[in-house]
């Protein structure tokens, strides 16, 4: 993925894998996951926002700790469709101790989804 400008490998596969749940079609998306996230990517990398340096830092939480914290054991973007799905769910549905981290990652996820159209 030598085209990435913003994300590192590691952080453009979380992030395809969460946009495969959040472009969720009938049929086929509009844009594909892996559009979308090089999208993302080169506007992020374009802008001179305050909060980039916060976007590893979800990445990496949403890759390893958000799974656990929801009674999955295993990295985000190893488990299939329904897992994600579920997982996403868990997140945006949070009413519990970690429902103000949840809430920020949902709103982070929502922004970028948004940007990928």
């Amino acid at each position: 993925m030598s085209s990435l400008k913003f994300f590192n490998d590691a952080e453009f596969t979380t992030l395809v894998k969460a946009l495969e749940v959040l472009i969720e079609t009938d049929g086929p998306p509009a844009i594909s996951p892996k559009d979308a996230a090089l999208r993302i990517d080169a506007m992020l990398y374009e802008s001179n926002s305050p909060a980039l340096d916060k976007v590893s830092e979800i990445f990496r939480l949403l890759e390893v700790a958000v799974p656990r914290f929801t009674g999955v054991f295993a990295n985000f973007s190893k488990l299939d469709l329904n897992d994600r799905r579920k997982v996403l769910k868990k997140v945006i549905d949070s009413k519990g101790l970690l429902h103000s981290q949840f809430r920020d990652l949902s709103k982070a996820l929502k922004v970028m989804y948004c940007i990928g159209y």
